[in-house]
């Protein structure tokens, strides 16, 4: 359970970092646009540290990864 809340954070931070650097694409060069850069860098440096320290068996160990699955297209 832990391990899906984490993925959200992550995924949350580095969705504020691209809409950091999309508003950054779109500011006039002598704004924020310096301002809003640094805030998109440090948000993914937070991410690579947070994503680092996950465990590395972070799968669910009730399932079974042989099990056949139904897919109807």
């Amino acid at each position: 359970m832990a391990h899906s809340a984490i993925g959200s954070d992550l995924r949350n931070l580095m969705g504020v970092a691209i809409k950091l650097r999309q508003l950054a694409a779109n500011t006039p060069p002598n704004s924020d646009r310096k301002l809003y850069l640094q805030a998109a860098t440090a948000l993914e440096e937070r991410a690579k540290w947070m994503a680092a320290s996950l465990p590395s068996d972070a799968h669910d160990k009730d399932t079974d990864p042989h099990r056949p699955v139904d897919i109807i297209v």
